[in-house]
């Protein structure tokens, strides 16, 4: 109740004695509306900044004609549409880079001019990404029709194991051959 002690701050003492009740109450009613309202527009301000969005992530995705692919969550989809803000500097690998680091990704682009390709590889996450299915749809429709897309993965391989784990650790830990693809026993 901010605005509640700011009002009474304001008036006299003489104002809030004991037989002071109607205006009292009067003051915390109006100290309530005024906290509703300032909260209320501290959301609103949110809603303009795609960091902060919650409420208005549907507002954004009509904005930049994005159709959810992998049924995503409120971050992903934020990343998403931060990720079609900055698709409108173009194909460049810079740009790419840019877009991948709305994700969370850390990449390297490999561009293969003889074969009109280009590999991103992803170089700080093992495995395939989560929200992959979104990342491909806004390459797509960002990136030349004659350009081929490729993706390289990262995974735990023998090297990763040989000398640190013996059979019966990687056995015990508990996890599946998938898992030890991409984490490693702790």
């Amino acid at each position: 109740m901010a605005n509640y002690d700011d009002f009474v701050s304001w008036l006299p003492e003489s104002f809030l004695g004991e037989d002071a009740v109607t205006l009292k109450a009067f003051l915390k009613a109006l100290g309530r509306q005024f906290d509703d309202l300032d909260a209320a527009v501290a959301d609103n301000q949110n809603q303009l900044f795609m960091q902060l969005v919650t409420w208005a992530i549907p507002t954004y995705e009509a904005e930049f004609a994005i159709k959810l692919v992998d049924g995503a969550t409120d971050d992903a989809r934020r990343n998403n549409i931060m990720a079609k803000n900055r698709a409108g500097q173009g194909p460049t690998p810079a740009a790419l880079l840019n877009i991948l680091s709305a994700y969370g990704y850390a990449c390297q682009i490999n561009q293969d001019f003889a074969n009109y390709q280009f590999t991103i590889q992803f170089t700080d996450f093992k495995g395939i990404p989560p929200n992959m299915g979104d990342l491909q749809t806004l390459l797509a429709s960002m990136t030349p029709a004659h350009l081929k897309t490729l993706f390289a993965y990262l995974y735990n391989v023998y090297s990763d194991f040989n000398g640190k784990y013996t059979y019966d650790q990687l056995e015990t830990s508990g996890l599946t051959y998938e898992q030890l693809q991409t984490q490693l026993p702790t």
